[in-house]
């Protein structure tokens, strides 16, 4: 009897200790997704993308076929003045693995090779481009579409416009269209274009600024973000205006943030809600470098409330660029200044709180 009793104490004790192993477990992995979740994000959560002895920026994400990839421009510095557009294949998410990075081909004859933009129309995907020989140069801008690493099918623009190599030209899907801004030489500009190649009747939306974005409100407005003021001088405002006639017209523009007197690269994002959110940097506390926030944009104009996405310690964060994945989620990229101009990314699980 004794034994029995013994032998069912040790059954007992074996379950709950089990139970407590498979709690800790548990709760281990809700930690790990909470620290997902939650904001701001810490190291833990980040990737990185390539480490290298350039300076990359102008990172986007790319679905098609049923891969991902993670596509951005390298240059690799003053004694090798090229700049190409690197990639890598994402080959999961949970947890965030990415293969050995590679240089997009063909090579291009001139010494810079700048991503602008990835663009889906109604059947194709389009990756939009620009290169030089210098960022002074005109550009000479193409789209081209994505065979495992090759750019196959190239198509230069046509532009009616002289613009820069580094006059930020940017390219989006609309209604069956493409929109086309870009900021350089005496503004901001606007025009869409139907097949994706020509381009003509610009519109002037604002003075000359830099760094712009675009996005739209399902069934509602236009939204142009910028940036303008003196670098040098630590002095920048990030604004962002608004379209209600298809970009025809634009109002006056509104200031993202008035939380600090230095704010940078701002990136109009679609919410799943068919609304907009607002990604922007600047110093938190002592100079360590820039810091990630967002908001939301309601429809009247006005601005949610600030959301620090990452922490202030992982370094100096530029260049914010997000995609909205299959299952709802958000891959956020940018670039890190202080270990080398580094692209990361990493995984949001939601949008904005918009009250």
């Amino acid at each position: 009897m004794n034994k029995q009793i013994n032998l069912l104490k040790n059954f007992l004790l074996s379950v709950f200790i089990l139970v407590i192993v498979s709690g800790c477990s548990r709760w281990k992995n809700d930690i790990n997704i909470l620290k997902k979740t939650l904001l701001p994000l810490t190291k833990e959560v980040l990737v990185l993308i390539e480490n290298n002895d350039g300076i990359s920026y102008d990172s986007s994400y790319l679905a098609i076929n049923e891969k991902n990839y993670i596509l951005f421009s390298l240059d690799s510095g003053s004694n090798k003045p090229y700049t190409e557009i690197r990639y890598g294949e994402i080959l999961s998410i949970e947890p965030l693995i990415i293969s050995r990075i590679q240089s997009v081909l063909p090579k291009s004859k001139f010494n810079k090779r700048y991503l602008s933009s990835i663009v889906k129309t109604s059947d194709k995907i389009w990756i939009y481009y620009v290169e030089g020989d210098s960022l002074k140069d005109f550009a000479k801008s193409y789209r081209a579409q994505w065979n495992n690493g090759n750019l196959v099918n190239i198509e230069e623009l046509n532009i009616d416009k002289k613009i820069r190599v580094r006059h930020w030209q940017r390219y989006y899907s609309f209604n069956n269209m493409v929109v086309m801004i870009y900021a350089g030489g005496d503004g901001m500009f606007f025009t869409t274009s139907k097949d994706g190649t020509s381009f003509k009747n610009f519109v002037k939306t604002y003075k000359r600024a830099a760094k712009p974005s675009f996005n739209n409100v399902n069934g509602g407005f236009f939204a142009y973000s910028f940036q303008r003021g003196n670098w040098k001088k630590g002095k920048m405002k990030s604004m962002f205006t608004i379209s209600e006639d298809m970009g025809l017209t634009w109002q006056q523009p509104i200031e993202t943030t008035l939380s600090h007197k230095n704010v940078h690269d701002a990136f109009l994002f679609k919410r799943s809600d068919g609304m907009l959110d607002i990604y922007y940097v600047y110093p938190v506390g002592p100079w360590r470098g820039f810091s990630l926030f967002r908001r939301c944009i309601r429809k009247d104009y006005s601005l949610g409330s600030e959301e620090q996405v990452i922490v202030k310690e992982i370094g100096n964060v530029i260049a914010p660029t997000l995609h909205r994945l299959a299952d709802n989620q958000i891959a956020l990229t940018f670039n890190e200044q202080l270990s080398g101009f580094n692209p990361y990314i990493t995984i949001i699980k939601g949008d904005s709180f918009c009250e």
